[in-house]
Protein backbone atom coordinates (compact mmCIF):
# COMPACT_ATOMS: atom_id res chain seq x y z
CA UNK A 1 0.00 0.00 0.00
CA UNK A 2 1.26 3.49 -0.84
CA UNK A 3 1.85 5.68 2.19
CA UNK A 4 0.67 9.27 2.38
CA UNK A 5 4.26 10.54 2.32
CA UNK A 6 5.04 8.64 -0.86
CA UNK A 7 1.89 9.89 -2.59
CA UNK A 8 2.58 13.47 -1.52
CA UNK A 9 6.14 13.17 -2.83
CA UNK A 10 4.79 12.06 -6.21
CA UNK A 11 2.32 14.94 -6.19
CA UNK A 12 4.87 17.62 -5.33
CA UNK A 13 7.35 16.29 -7.90
CA UNK A 14 4.64 16.20 -10.55
CA UNK A 15 3.74 19.81 -9.86
CA UNK A 16 7.41 20.80 -9.86
CA UNK A 17 8.10 19.22 -13.26
CA UNK A 18 4.82 20.50 -14.71
CA UNK A 19 5.90 24.02 -13.78
CA UNK A 20 9.33 23.33 -15.29
CA UNK A 21 7.72 22.30 -18.60
CA UNK A 22 5.56 25.43 -18.57
CA UNK A 23 8.64 27.55 -17.89
CA UNK A 24 10.51 25.97 -20.81
CA UNK A 25 7.59 26.63 -23.16
CA UNK A 26 7.42 30.27 -22.08
CA UNK A 27 11.11 30.76 -22.88
CA UNK A 28 10.49 30.30 -26.61
CA UNK A 29 10.39 34.04 -27.22
CA UNK A 30 12.55 36.82 -25.94
CA UNK A 31 13.17 36.80 -22.21
CA UNK A 32 15.30 38.52 -19.62
CA UNK A 33 17.64 37.02 -17.08
CA UNK A 34 15.47 38.51 -14.35
CA UNK A 35 12.40 36.65 -15.66
CA UNK A 36 14.25 33.35 -15.80
CA UNK A 37 15.63 33.77 -12.28
CA UNK A 38 12.24 34.76 -10.83
CA UNK A 39 10.42 31.84 -12.43
CA UNK A 40 13.19 29.47 -11.33
CA UNK A 41 13.06 30.81 -7.76
CA UNK A 42 9.26 30.71 -7.75
CA UNK A 43 9.17 27.09 -8.91
CA UNK A 44 11.66 25.95 -6.30
CA UNK A 45 10.06 28.13 -3.62
CA UNK A 46 6.67 26.56 -4.27
CA UNK A 47 8.21 23.08 -4.24
CA UNK A 48 9.97 23.70 -0.93
CA UNK A 49 6.88 25.29 0.63
CA UNK A 50 4.72 22.33 -0.37
CA UNK A 51 7.34 19.90 0.94
CA UNK A 52 7.46 21.67 4.30
CA UNK A 53 3.66 21.78 4.44
CA UNK A 54 3.45 18.06 3.68
CA UNK A 55 6.15 17.11 6.16
CA UNK A 56 5.18 19.40 9.02
CA UNK A 57 1.48 20.08 8.58
CA UNK A 58 0.35 16.66 7.44
CA UNK A 59 2.94 14.72 9.46
CA UNK A 60 4.14 12.77 6.43
CA UNK A 61 7.15 10.51 6.82
CA UNK A 62 10.30 12.27 5.49
CA UNK A 63 11.83 9.13 3.96
CA UNK A 64 8.58 8.21 2.19
CA UNK A 65 8.15 11.76 0.90
CA UNK A 66 11.70 11.99 -0.46
CA UNK A 67 11.45 8.51 -2.00
CA UNK A 68 8.26 9.53 -3.81
CA UNK A 69 9.73 12.86 -4.92
CA UNK A 70 12.94 11.31 -6.20
CA UNK A 71 11.21 8.38 -7.91
CA UNK A 72 8.80 10.71 -9.73
CA UNK A 73 11.66 13.05 -10.67
CA UNK A 74 13.70 10.16 -12.01
CA UNK A 75 10.74 8.94 -14.07
CA UNK A 76 10.25 12.41 -15.56
CA UNK A 77 13.93 12.74 -16.43
CA UNK A 78 14.02 9.27 -18.05
CA UNK A 79 10.92 10.15 -20.06
CA UNK A 80 12.58 13.38 -21.18
CA UNK A 81 15.73 11.56 -22.31
CA UNK A 82 13.68 8.99 -24.21
CA UNK A 83 11.69 11.75 -25.93
CA UNK A 84 14.92 13.49 -27.00
CA UNK A 85 16.33 10.23 -28.40
CA UNK A 86 13.07 9.52 -30.20
CA UNK A 87 13.08 12.97 -31.83
CA UNK A 88 16.73 12.53 -32.93
CA UNK A 89 16.08 9.16 -34.55
CA UNK A 90 13.19 10.56 -36.63
CA UNK A 91 15.40 13.10 -38.40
Amino acid sequence: MISAGLALGFLVAGLHWWLFAAQRKSLGGSFTTRYVLWTFAGRWGLTIALAVLCLQGLRANYVDFMTGFLAASLAVRIKGVLNVRKSHTRE
